[in-house]
């Protein structure tokens, strides 16, 4: 190869070189956007679902203390058990 040629073909490769990375970097970008985007809404779909398990969570604690401070157990479904599923407490001696 001709020294001309070569000098030629790094300048070719100096003035592409850098539009391939700008376009590949912009490219690059886009996707990171759009994966941030998919990473938010799945994080946003997360924190609803833990929201969602606190807020039950928070319900049967609420339960619980009324019932404790009844002076009683919280039995939801058992039968006996008041509106707000307490429950007598039994004491059985062997």
């Amino acid at each position: 190869m001709h020294p001309r040629q070569v000098i030629f073909v790094f300048g070719l490769l100096a003035i592409l070189t850098p539009s391939a990375l700008f376009a590949l970097e912009a490219a690059t970008r886009t996707n990171d956007r759009a994966s941030n985007a998919t990473l938010f809404r799945h994080l946003a779909a997360e924190r609803a679902f833990q929201l969602s398990d606190i807020n039950s969570l928070d319900a049967q604690v609420s339960r619980l203390l009324t019932c404790t401070s009844k002076g009683r157990f919280y039995t939801p479904g058992k039968s006996g058990a008041d509106a707000d599923g307490c429950t007598d407490i039994e004491v059985t001696v062997n």
